[in-house]
């Protein structure tokens, strides 16, 4: 694709240069997202849950009476009432009331008119104190650590620019592997130099998930804020800074024109609203459905109207997502509107996350993502190996000091992350009611590796002890889990708790992996290359368009 060699230099060194810059953020981004893919079925295991479907058969009568017994004044609210299975909590919510709600009243005078956000305990329907959604698990602040939450303020952007600079990277490795890139997929010189062996486990491990990482560099940018950074002039010169004039055209809900139906026959006090919840279900199959909830459009009003919505948890034959909603008269149940078509203005973003997040396709399809995560890992990793033997020679000896310092801390805060997380699932079973302080554990312990990886300076070393411990740890957490709530592996699954056998299962497999890969891996010897063959490699490289890595400045 590169005909000219300067060109190609070009896009070599920033292919180098920014894959070297976002490595460590980019290998702590899919390696915590790989986990994070499992967040929920971590959390199970975490606190011990049983498998539960989705409740579809919520009191919504009942919330709505025991919002109105707050003391709210509801005449004229938008309420959501939703079910959320992964937390476990049903979440009534409305934006405080203002003039242009309802104009019998001001919000100066009248009483309970704000924000209305309500969690209820689904089985008992009791208010419960605390947001439920604030007190984190370990799958859940996994799943923060793979956009850096952790940061205050800038973390989710600042995981959107590294996803950014990765699309930058993959682009610019496309151009300078296009014209051997069936070849260098097939190359793989197991008993060559180092270097070589880093190159082509990079290049061909690169390719075979080159589909897979574009899509997360392109998905990751927009669920990591920057749709919303690059709408940010639209939002502030074309809708004048205000959320509801830009919401209503890029999100507009279901309206209709209500003249155009008959008015009731008599003013009832209407249907219930649990009577509306179930022929918008019938739309679906209920064995599918993965979340939904009810909306209420002016409440207590003459017009007031219901939306009653589901999502399917997988799509059909001619959509990606199903989705299914009724708008209802809520005088008299009168259906105005319903769909089971997934629209471009409600379904782009659900789109995007379904594919970021694996939420299509089951179990399979996550396993594969997770592979592709781990398998992208490696080339992350990969490439900071080639950039450190690329320096490690006598052309560059002013500044092997610097590489060797830079190059060590990289490797370590990377490869530190593995035994971090698999000492983090321990330490959760073996404190449970330490949450906070094993957090800090976790990040010590992340932290203490890479000053050991600083003070080595060996690659090797930390690579191999890395893969040690969490092979040896990854080996324990199902153990660990078995002896503190006996839920062990032979057990677990028989007894319904399905998600505490995966998670156990993943990681004796990962563990008894890693730990073999630890006690097989030996260091590779530099060969002293008689002249003859120095030509001979010379001449390789040169036909496979290899080129020394720039220099960090």
């Amino acid at each position: 694709m590169v005909k000219d060699k300067r060109n190609y230099n070009v896009f070599f060194n920033v292919h180098t240069v920014s894959g070297i810059v976002i490595s460590v953020g980019l290998f702590v981004i899919f390696l915590a997202g790989a986990f994070a893919l499992f967040q929920w079925e971590i959390d199970n295991w975490h606190h011990n849950k049983a498998d539960r479907p989705f409740k579809i058969d919520i009191d919504y009568d009942r919330v709505l009476e025991l919002v109105e017994q707050q003391g709210y004044e509801m005449k004229g609210r938008n309420l959501v009432i939703r079910y959320y299975k992964n937390f476990d909590y049903i979440k009534a919510i409305a934006r405080p009331l203002t003039d242009e709600s309802d104009s019998s009243y001001t919000t100066i005078d009248a009483k309970n008119t704000g924000l209305i956000s309500l969690h209820f305990d689904p089985e008992t329907y009791e208010i419960l104190d605390k947001d439920p959604v604030g007190v984190i698990s370990l799958g859940r602040y996994i799943y923060h650590l793979h956009y850096f939450r952790q940061i205050p303020i800038i973390g989710k952007y600042l995981a959107g620019f590294v996803a950014l600079f990765f699309g930058l990277a993959i682009l610019s490795g496309i151009i300078v592997h296009w014209k051997k890139i069936i070849l260098n997929f097939f190359t793989f010189r197991i008993k060559s130099s180092i270097k070589n062996l880093w190159t082509d486990g990079h290049v061909a491990l690169g390719i075979l998930g080159l589909p897979f990482q574009f899509m997360y560099a392109i998905t990751g940018a927009h669920v990591g804020g920057m749709a919303a950074l690059a709408s940010l002039p639209i939002f502030i010169f074309a809708f004048n800074s205000d959320p509801d004039k830009m919401e209503k055209i890029f999100y507009p809900l279901p309206t209709v024109n209500m003249e155009n139906f008959p008015e009731p026959s008599e003013q009832t006090e209407g249907p219930s609203i649990n009577d509306l919840l179930y022929p918008a279900l019938k739309l679906l199959d209920p064995t599918q459905v993965r979340e939904g909830d009810v909306i209420l459009f002016d409440y207590g009003k003459k017009e007031g109207r219901a939306l009653v919505r589901f999502h399917s948890l997988y799509g059909d034959d001619t959509q990606f997502t199903n989705r299914s909603y009724q708008l209802i008269r809520l005088a008299d149940g009168l259906v105005l509107e319903e769909s089971t078509q997934a629209t471009f203005a409600h379904d782009t973003d659900y789109t995007i996350k379904q594919l970021h997040y694996a939420r299509f396709g089951g179990f399979f399809v996550k396993i594969v993502y997770f592979i592709m995560a781990i398998i992208t890992c490696y080339v992350i990793l990969s490439g900071v190996m080639i950039w450190l033997v690329a320096r490690d020679k006598k052309t560059y000896a002013r500044k092997a000091k610097f590489n060797r310092n830079v190059g060590a801390i990289f490797v370590g805060a990377c490869m530190g992350l593995y035994p971090a997380i698999a000492l983090f699932f321990c330490l959760v079973k073996l404190f449970p009611s330490s949450f906070e302080t094993t957090c800090n554990v976790f990040f010590l312990f992340w932290l203490v590796y890479t000053v050991y990886s600083y003070i080595i300076k060996s690659p090797f070393k930390v690579n191999k002890h890395a893969l040690l411990l969490a092979g040896v740890l990854g080996i324990a957490i199902p153990l660990i889990n078995g002896l503190t709530t006996g839920l062990w592996l032979w057990k677990s699954y028989g007894l319904g708790y399905s998600d505490t056998f995966f998670v156990d299962i993943l990681w004796l497999i990962m563990g008894t992996i890693t730990m073999i890969s630890a006690l097989i891996i030996k260091p590779v010897e530099k060969k002293n290359k008689s002249k003859e063959e120095r030509k001979v490699s010379y001449s390789y490289q040169t036909q496979n368009e290899l080129v020394d890595l720039p220099e960090l400045k």
